[in-house]
C-alpha cells in the first residue's frame, strides 16, 4: 500500500509494520505485565446480518497533513514526567476561570483544559498535571497550570470530573477527591466499601447523564466491586458487596473500566471478558451481561450519552465490540453484539466517542495507532431513519483510519472534548497531543 503520510509533527517516518515485544506496567496489581507482541494484521468480523462485507480489511492512512492549512488543522505536542495513561478534558472551574479570563484576554481565543495522568514505572506516586490549550485556530500553544501529587507510593489508575473536582482511582483501596480551588485532597472514599487487598480501577461521572444526579461517582475494584458514591455527602449510596462475594467463589471477578449508563445504571468490565450491567434500582446482583465471544480482558468501556443502549468496548487483543442492550433478552444473551472487529494488533488502551461528530469513534492501542472509525458514512448504506442508528452499521475498509502513529510507543489514553472541536492522546513516551478534529478527519 502506498502511503503519503505528509508532515503529521513527529521526528521521524514509522514503518507500517512492525513486529516487536514491550512490557508495561499494571496499576492495578502493581505488576509488569507480560510482554505484549505487536504486529500489524487487520480482519472485520460481521457478527449480525449486516450488509455484507469484506472479511478483512485494512484501515486507509490518513495522517495530519502539512501546516499549509495550521489555522484548521493545528496540532501541538507537549512532554509530561512519566508515561500519560490517562487524559481527562475539564470545566473551567473558579481558580481555572481566573486563568481563563487572563488567557482570553492575552489571546482573545477562550481556552479548554485538561488534566494528564503520569503513571511512573515503578511504585513512585502518580501525578496529574493540569493544562490550558488556546488559540486553536490561530498559533496553537500550550501553557502547564499546576501539578497534583498522589501520596507517597499511590498510584492513581484512573482520573473523572464530578461536581467541580477531580477523582482518582487509587491502588490503596481509596478513590482521592481533589479540588482544583485549594489544590489539594478534599476526600477519600471507598475504605468501607472495597476490601483492603482490592486497588480501585476505574472512576466514571454521571454529569453527562443526569443533571440531578450530578454528584454521583461511579467506581470499580479489581476484585470484582462496583460503588456508587454521593461525593457531597462522602457516603456510599449502593454497591455490590454481596453480589461480589458470592460469584468470586465460582469465578475470578475483576473489573478495570466503567461508564455511567443511566441515572441508575452502570456498566463495569474487565478480566472475564464480558460488560456487567447494574441498576442501582433493583439490587446489588447484576440485571444483564454483555458478552464479546472470548475470554479477554476489557480494558475500556464506554458509550454514547444519547443513545446509551449502544455499548463500545476495547479487549486486550485489539477488538473493538460494539454491543445494543435493547437485544438481550436474558442476562446470558449474546445476540446484542453488534459487531466485533480486530483493527489493532496490541491491548486498546482506551476509546472515545466524538459528542459533536455524531457516528465518529477514535481508539488507541498498544501498537501505537490512533483510529477513527466513522459509524456516520457507514450507516448511509444502513436502512436506519433514526438518527441515533448509525451505531448499528457495518463498517468497511473505508470507513476506519490511521490518523496517528506513534511507534514504538504505545498510544495509551485518547479524549474527545464535549464541546470543542479537540481531541488529546497521550503515549508510553511521556508525550501527548492535542490536535483539532479537523486535523484528524481530513
Amino acid at each position: 500500500m502506498n502511503v503519503n503520510r505528509g508532515n503529521y509533527g513527529r521526528k521521524k517516518a514509522i514503518p507500517l509494520s512492525v513486529t516487536h515485544t514491550r512490557q508495561k506496567y499494571d496499576s492495578n496489581t502493581n505488576q509488569t505485565l507480560d510482554s505484549v507482541p505487536i504486529s500489524h494484521p487487520i480482519s472485520s468480523i460481521p457478527l449480525r446480518k449486516r450488509a455484507k462485507s469484506n472479511s478483512h480489511f485494512t484501515p486507509s492512512v490518513s495522517l495530519n497533513k502539512s501546516d499549509s492549512n495550521y489555522h484548521t488543522n493545528a496540532s501541538i505536542s507537549a512532554f509530561s514526567l512519566n508515561i500519560i495513561s490517562k487524559i481527562c478534558w475539564i470545566s473551567s472551574h473558579s481558580l481555572i476561570q481566573s486563568i481563563s479570563n487572563q488567557i482570553t484576554t492575552q489571546h482573545h481565543t477562550p481556552p479548554a483544559f485538561l488534566a494528564t495522568l503520569s503513571t511512573p514505572s515503578s511504585l513512585s506516586p502518580s501525578q496529574i498535571q493540569f493544562y490550558a490549550a488556546y488559540n486553536f485556530m490561530n498559533d496553537p500553544k500550550l501553557a502547564e497550570l499546576f501539578t497534583l501529587e498522589a501520596p507517597k507510593s499511590t498510584t492513581i489508575s484512573d482520573l473523572a470530573e464530578v461536581h467541580s473536582r477531580i477523582a482518582c482511582a487509587c491502588n490503596d483501596s481509596c478513590i482521592r477527591i481533589y479540588d482544583l480551588d485549594s489544590k489539594s485532597c478534599c476526600s477519600a472514599l471507598g475504605n468501607s466499601v472495597f476490601s483492603s487487598s482490592e486497588s480501585v480501577s476505574s472512576v466514571c461521572s454521571f454529569n453527562g447523564i443526569s443533571s440531578s444526579n450530578s454528584q454521583r461517582l461511579g467506581s470499580t475494584g479489581s476484585c470484582g466491586t462496583v460503588s456508587i458514591f454521593d461525593i457531597n455527602q462522602e457516603q456510599s449510596l449502593w454497591s455490590n458487596t454481596t453480589d461480589r462475594n458470592l460469584r468470586n467463589t465460582a469465578e475470578s471477578v475483576g473489573y478495570l473500566c466503567s461508564i455511567a449508563l443511566e441515572s441508575d445504571v452502570i456498566a463495569a468490565g474487565g478480566i472475564s471478558g464480558r460488560v456487567d450491567v447494574y441498576d442501582v434500582r433493583t439490587n446489588d446482583s447484576v440485571v444483564s451481561s454483555l458478552y464479546c465471544g472470548t475470554h479477554t480482558r476489557l480494558r475500556s468501556v464506554k458509550s454514547d450519552e444519547s443513545s446509551s443502549h449502544f455499548v463500545f468496548a476495547g479487549s486486550n487483543n485489539g477488538e473493538l465490540i460494539v454491543w445494543d442492550r435493547r437485544y438481550i433478552s436474558s442476562s446470558t444473551d449474546s445476540e446484542s453484539m453488534l459487531m466485533k472487529v480486530q483493527a489493532h494488533s496490541g491491548p486498546i488502551w482506551d476509546i472515545s466517542l466524538v459528542s459533536n461528530r455524531p457516528g465518529l469513534l477514535l481508539s488507541c492501542a498498544e501498537d501505537g495507532r490512533v483510529l477513527s472509525w466513522d459509524f456516520g458514512t457507514a450507516s448511509q448504506s444502513f436502512n436506519s431513519t433514526a438518527t441515533t442508528e448509525f451505531w448499528s452499521a457495518q463498517v468497511s475498509e473505508s470507513d476506519v483510519h490511521i490518523v496517528a502513529d506513534t511507534a514504538p510507543y504505545a498510544v495509551n489514553a485518547i479524549h474527545a472534548h464535549p464541546a470543542a472541536e479537540l481531541v488529546a492522546y497521550g503515549t508510553d513516551s511521556a508525550e501527548f497531543t492535542v490536535q483539532t478534529l479537523d486535523s484528524l478527519t481530513c
